[in-house]
């Protein structure tokens, strides 16, 4: 009887530990399906590690590493992952900080002197959580027609950061993601340690954690070894080299495997490098100076996932896209490394953490889970049809009906409808109707998880049909001291066509808003400013995360 008892208790020690371990067969089968379109020996592919306790519970590669060598991606495969890389930048600050060379809400002109003064002193803290309100280096630097192909410098990216006359909103007072921050936070590193940022966290970072294939790739012409090439889709079938000779560092360039990020991992539950000191100011969110909490720390998002706290970060740049997730209560992460522009880690990582903690997770929010699917009639989603803006005009959407369906143009979403006048539009964004007295849609009221629960209200408009003639005093070249580039307006039927000169293939084209509003299918803004005789002396580009770069008619 007891040699029974004691086998029965053995037998499910086992058990237990064997299922702590790795995943059942079902679970392997669900998530080798997500991966099913690139698992192929003629695709480039993903890296997978699911991390549970400290150890892997499945870990392996999908597809190709190089297809031209015949290569497979393994845990070992090296990747370029990105913006995930932001978290190694900030943790290097807080290093220094606890080395006594440096405080994270230190003037930022302390150590960066080539940065203009826009008013309230702009801090570290500013930088790493994306609340400086710094425009976006890696988008003016294209907007100033540097190519994809090219080799950019560090001096690159410093001149024209210090050639910004503005922000893109007072200091602290909003949340937009930047480079700006994590790219000068690399230059302030090197400065004040004397080592490059790569030396640097090889020293205080990767080293201690034996994390032998990671590093800040800072020279685009070095050898990485195990490195999987990045890829983009060939639109006429196959694919294409998709590599960048950009020096991004800092914001970006780090190179590392499944296998070392496993030991990154642990150092958030076991702290051998930083203490708990490091983990919590990455991880400790921002608040703006009106007392609203974002829901980003230092090179970290912190967001509920199905009533868990999960912290994360993503990560894109040429062929390459990548996605760490972790569910601290349960010790759980997902890491996914991809070498293929058009897959998506963000939502694998999610699908899979779905998958494997579904016993944990609670229900979709009461709000949505109720009303999904709630039945609208196609005269009330008629109703909504129309174009939206937000007074700025930085902002504009387009709701539309195809086949008996509310579709967001914009970002190719189907609305959902949740009732009482409120849509699921995807991405985490809620849209209300707003109405007039009449009880008719007058505009919007958008709240996005990409404003971190700001709530923008959008006006319905109608936009204009604008003829040759009315075009015609727009047309000509204009300057920007901010990007140093030059730019001309010319008229093509009913729109406005934007070349960067002399890049004759660069263009944009542009429909008119208002009269003085034009918007782009891109998501680009364009704002005529005029002089007091009414006469157009220049314009205001906006992209997604730089507002108003001002440029001049010559």
């Amino acid at each position: 009887m007891k040699n029974s008892l004691f086998f029965t208790l053995y037998f499910i020690a086992v058990c237990s530990v064997k299922a702590q371990s790795s995943l059942d067969l079902t679970h392997k089968a669900k998530i080798d399906s997500l991966f099913a379109t690139c698992d192929k020996t003629n695709s480039p592919g993903c890296a997978l590690g699911i991390i549970k306790d400290g150890n892997f519970i499945y870990h392996r590669g999908y597809g190709m590493a190089n297809l031209e060598l015949g290569i497979s991606i393994s845990p070992n495969s090296v990747f370029d992952i990105g913006s995930t890389s932001k978290q190694f930048t900030a943790a290097c600050i807080i290093l220094l900080q606890q080395q006594g060379k440096l405080s994270l809400d230190d003037d930022v002109k302390k150590y960066f002197k080539e940065l203009p003064v826009y008013g309230k002193p702009i801090t570290l803290r500013h930088l790493l959580n994306h609340t400086s309100g710094l425009r976006d280096y890696d988008e003016l630097l294209l907007f100033a027609g540097y190519q994809r192909e090219q080799v950019t410098t560090e001096q690159d990216a410093i001149d024209i950061i210090s050639r910004q006359k503005a922000l893109n909103f007072p200091t602290g007072s909003e949340w937009v993601y930047s480079n700006t921050g994590f790219r000068i936070a690399s230059i302030i590193i090197e400065r004040i340690s004397g080592q490059s940022l790569k030396v640097f966290a090889e020293e205080n970072i990767f080293r201690p954690l034996g994390m032998r294939n990671t590093f800040f790739l800072d020279n685009h012409t070095a050898v990485v070894p195990y490195r999987a090439t990045g890829y983009s889709p060939d639109y006429e079938g196959g694919f294409q080299i998709n590599m960048s000779h950009w020096k991004g560092i800092g914001d970006g360039a780090l190179q590392t495997n499944i296998n070392d990020l496993l030991l990154w991992d642990k150092n958030f539950y076991d702290p051998k490098v930083g203490g708990k000191d490091l983990i919590q100011n990455l991880t400790n969110i921002g608040v703006l100076d009106k007392g609203e909490k974002i829901n980003y720390g230092l090179g970290l998002f912190k967001d509920d996932f199905y009533g868990l706290e999960m912290i994360s970060h993503s990560g894109s740049f040429a062929g390459y896209r990548s996605e760490l997730i972790r569910i601290p209560s349960e010790k759980f992460s997902v890491a996914c490394l991809c070498n293929l522009a058009d897959l998506e880690p963000r939502e694998i990582t999610r699908r899979i953490a779905k998958i494997v903690l579904a016993y944990k997770l609670k229900g979709e929010s009461a709000r949505t889970s109720m009303k999904k699917g709630e039945s609208a009639s196609i005269e009330f989603l008629n109703s909504v049809v129309g174009n939206y803006r937000n007074e700025s005009g930085s902002v504009l959407m387009e709701l539309k009906m195809e086949k008996s369906e509310l579709i967001n143009t914009y970002s190719s979403s189907k609305m959902i409808y949740l009732g009482n006048d409120e849509f699921d539009a995807g991405e985490k964004q809620i849209i209300k109707l707003v109405r007039d007295k009449k009880n008719n849609p007058i505009a919007i009221d958008l709240t996005t998880n990409k404003n971190h629960l700001k709530i923008e209200r959008m006006i319905r408009y109608l936009p204009l049909a604008y003829s040759k003639a009315e075009y015609a005093s727009a047309a000509g070249r204009y300057f920007s001291e901010e990007l140093n580039a030059y730019y001309s307006l010319a008229v093509e039927e009913s729109e406005l066509i934007m070349k960067l000169t002399p890049n004759i293939k660069w263009k944009l084209n542009f429909s008119p808003v208002t009269k003085t509003l034009f918007s782009n299918p891109y998501g680009v803004i364009m704002e005529l400013v005029m002089n007091k005789n009414n006469k157009i002396e220049g314009f205001l580009l906006t992209f997604e995360r730089s507002r108003q770069i001002t440029f001049q008619k010559m």
